[in-house]
């Protein structure tokens, strides 16, 4: 992922929260917000809590939330502005990868942005 595909300002993160929907699971919630920009890249936000672990767990979840969403990204349609939050299973060091990707995939098509 470049620097164009992230979200990274407290007030878009802000926005999506308060205007987006979003769909949530075992491992994380997704929320999505149209951008104005409809042919724009869809970027992704991460949001961890600190009080779901110390900073080598909440790395390692966004690690594994990024990589997941590297995967799905040539599945989603341009112009949608995400954010994934780790949910308290999604920092447990026993889970895995696919777990996440799973997690993500059936939010997504939850959501209506990628087929099943």
């Amino acid at each position: 992922m470049n620097r164009k595909t992230v979200i990274k300002e407290n007030y878009m993160f802000s926005k999506i929260f308060k205007n987006g929907r979003y769909a949530s699971n075992y491992y994380i919630t997704v929320y999505i917000l149209r951008n104005y920009n409809k042919n724009a890249a869809s970027k992704l936000g991460i949001s961890v809590s600190p009080k779901n672990g110390c900073a080598v767990k909440r790395n390692r979840a966004k690690r594994v939330i990024r990589e997941a969403f590297r995967i799905l990204y040539d599945r989603l349609p341009p112009g949608y502005l995400i954010v994934v939050a780790g949910r308290k299973p999604c920092f447990e060091r026993k889970n895995k990868m696919q777990s996440v990707l799973e997690s993500m995939e059936s939010a997504f098509i939850r959501l209506g942005l990628i087929k099943p």
